[in-house]
């Protein structure tokens, strides 16, 4: 097993994990000041379940809030691999 699967077992102090009925990898749910933020797994059909269950719920009683992303696409490798090879 590659270093970054053991680190997905890992949840910083004060955060939250969140489940993943779909896949291995959990969620992490953290508040830093006045921001709540969430981080998935990439896996399209874990990170759609998840949003659906641990996410929308909490904005959809929000307004005038707003949602920042980031995405990495990438092909052809795992994302283990390619966390292991970058420096994301």
């Amino acid at each position: 097993m590659v270093e970054t699967n053991h680190v997905q077992a890992l949840c910083p102090r004060g955060a939250e994990v969140l489940d993943n009925d779909w896949g291995t990898a959990p969620g992490i749910a953290a508040t830093v000041g006045r921001a709540r933020i969430f981080a998935l797994p990439g896996v399209p059909s874990e990170m759609k379940g998840m949003f659906e269950r641990h996410i929308l719920p909490t904005v959809q009683n929000q307004s005038g809030r707003a949602i920042l992303t980031e995405a990495v696409r990438t092909f052809g490798a795992g994302e283990s691999l390619i966390a292991e090879s970058s420096a994301i």
